[in-house]
């Protein structure tokens, strides 16, 4: 039998899963797993389309866009796992060049900050970026420019830009001056994931428009929700067939506004009830009941009340 701890070291198949342990197959159900849906395909095209060929004078740029919960960073992950092999070492130079850079802005970042941060990245992949974190903001904007240069990634993507406080306020100009030297230093592209208030500041810049691509993501349609949730619902080790009714759907397509962080927790904390109780698979009850309900209150993403009078 597959225990708890052959999950965490491993990836067992799915009958081996199906036939693990109770909390074995909790733990396999908690794992992040990815769905596509046609909002991500589109923005995974428009980012491959932005790192795929020759450095350009006038890089291209992305920016995915949304309120929380989306799949932001999910749909870039997804995107950018297939170029961690092109990562390679140079023994000429002896330095390491990373395919993308990933860096996420720290929450309530300023401009040094966001540099600091970007030089921690930068510190694995050349020796010009190490013991600088916490110098004057102009030593940083100079080694954080010639780091970049040394590891020469192919791109540099952001996420959580939001999280940068010169969008708020009048920092409007040091954002789009940040951006705008991120990017011209090895014309490099930029992919950045944010909210609406960096969609906003970036279409003030004609510059930035010209540049950037704005791939919005956003609820799914009922539609989506539901070819969405049946592939995600089929990866669950449930030994019970799970065949959930329109009105059931309908009911959590409503609760969690086909916000995708709001669905997969819905059937995620829906498919552990079933396996805790001992009834295997997701009814219409399950979905409904406080126990599950009352998870998602806890994290914020539906109202309790939504669900009274429903059991």
């Amino acid at each position: 039998m597959v225990t708890a701890n052959a999950v965490k070291s491993g990836t067992p198949s799915f009958p081996a899963i199906l036939a693990a342990d109770e909390d074995a197959r909790i733990i396999y159900i908690k794992r992040d797993r990815w769905i596509s849906h046609p909002q991500a395909d589109r923005a995974i095209r428009r980012m491959r389309l932005t790192v795929t060929g020759e450095p350009s004078l006038r890089p291209r740029c992305v920016l995915v866009w949304g309120p929380s919960n989306v799949g932001k960073t999910a749909t870039y992950k997804a995107f950018a796992k297939p170029y961690a092999a092109a990562a390679h070492f140079d023994p000429e130079e002896g330095v390491f060049h990373p395919s993308i850079l990933e860096v996420e802005c720290p929450a309530e970042a300023d401009e040094a900050r966001l540099f600091d941060t970007l030089l921690e990245k930068l510190e694995p992949f050349t020796s010009s970026s190490r013991g600088l974190v916490g110098s004057s903001l102009r030593v940083v904007h100079r080694e954080a420019y010639r780091a970049l240069e040394d590891a020469a990634p192919m791109a540099l993507s952001i996420d959580n830009l939001n999280n940068f406080a010169a969008f708020r306020g009048a920092g409007q100009t040091t954002t789009l001056n940040t951006l705008r030297r991120l990017s011209s230093v090895r014309r490099l592209p930029l992919i950045i994931m944010g909210t609406e208030a960096v969609h906003s500041i970036l279409r003030t810049d004609k510059q930035f428009l010209e540049r950037f691509s704005f791939i919005r993501l956003k609820g799914l349609s009922y539609d989506e929700f539901v070819i969405f949730s049946r592939r995600l619902l089929s990866t669950y080790p449930l030994r019970r067939s799970t065949a959930i009714d329109e009105e059931a759907m309908k009911f959590v397509f409503e609760a969690s506004e086909g916000i995708i962080g709001r669905v997969v927790i819905h059937l995620r904390e829906a498919a552990i009830f079933a396996i805790e109780t001992g009834q295997e698979e997701i009814t219409n009850s399950i979905l409904r009941s406080d126990e599950v309900l009352e998870a998602l209150e806890a994290l914020k993403l539906v109202k309790v009340t939504s669900s009274r009078g429903h059991k």
